[in-house]
């Protein structure tokens, strides 16, 4: 009834062109990436994921790691409530955030 169409996985990576929102494992890893094991469960080798990433980060997984605020989405984060870590992500909320940028290059 919505018209709603089953687009895939090729179209994840066109919102970041077209509405600069970040996106898992094309702008930045998902935390539990870092886990050898849990990789291995998803039958997903750690090594060949990191060789396959694009960009200019390379194989150093800690360049890979933003925070929230990093990736343009503080404006999203409310503490009208407790959670785990609160007090950590207050005191990071006021931090010198990461740029995430697209460069284009005009022959």
């Amino acid at each position: 009834p919505f018209n709603l169409v089953r687009l895939g996985m090729r179209a994840y990576g066109k919102n970041h062109t077209e509405k600069g929102f970040s996106q898992a494992f094309i702008h930045f890893l998902p935390a539990w990436a870092q886990y050898e094991d849990f990789m291995d469960y998803l039958n997903c080798k750690y090594d060949a994921l990191l060789a396959k990433l694009p960009g200019s980060a390379g194989v150093d997984i800690t360049r890979r790691y933003f925070k929230p605020i990093d990736l343009g989405w503080g404006h999203i984060i409310t503490f009208y409530h407790e959670f785990i870590c609160r007090a950590a992500r207050e005191v990071s909320m006021q931090q010198q955030a990461k740029k995430n940028l697209t460069r284009e290059w005009y022959a």
